[in-house]
């Protein structure tokens, strides 16, 4: 509960401060380079609500429990507003069991402004500690937010996104929606 409360005063934080920061849209040119670091919080799956997934990494020592979520990528602008790149993510989940996902997954960016669009498709391999064997999944996802710069060359992204997840073994899929946000980096 307390981590979930920390994630939102950051977020609000953020929007708020913002303008104050930086203000302008980063200078994005032809040949510009991004890296990011990500985290996500799932709020909707399969058509209910539900209480939202930890971003970041979490321990909690009383219940000898862990949560590591995260995803980094990169991107290349191949114009001022568009860029093609791949992101890459991490989840796991451990206790007495643990569940790791290991995702790849291509990217479309399109940036307006102080504001994007990304599309991307990839797969995930979802394992457990239990001996059974690996799940691959295709997933497809839309993100939209902000790109709040924080300096000339790093801004906050913000926004929610939606996804869509195929289980190849089940033959079944279901809807994912949440917040996602991150730090990205850009080398001129």
């Amino acid at each position: 509960m307390k981590s979930k409360f920390v994630f939102a005063v950051i977020v609000i934080l953020a929007l708020l401060c913002s303008p104050l920061v930086h203000g302008e849209p980063i200078a994005i040119k032809r040949g510009t380079v991004e890296g990011r670091i990500q985290t996500s919080s799932s709020l909707w799956m399969g058509g209910y609500y539900y209480w939202p997934t930890s971003p970041g990494i979490h321990f909690w020592p009383e219940a000898e429990f862990f949560v590591l979520n995260l995803q980094g990528g990169f991107a290349y602008f191949f114009s001022p507003s568009s860029a093609l790149g791949a992101d890459f993510s991490l989840n796991a989940a451990g206790g007495g069991g643990s569940i790791i996902t290991f995702g790849v997954a291509p990217f479309f960016k399109y940036v307006y402004g102080s504001f994007f669009t990304e599309i991307s498709m990839g797969f995930s391999v979802l394992s457990g500690s239990g001996g059974g064997d690996s799940i691959l999944m295709f997933q497809s996802q839309l993100w939209v937010g902000a790109q709040i710069s924080l300096t000339e060359s790093a801004a906050f992204l913000l926004g929610p996104y939606f996804s869509y997840i195929h289980n190849f073994d089940a033959e079944d899929g279901t809807g994912v929606a949440g917040l996602r946000l991150g730090v990205s980096f850009f080398k001129f």
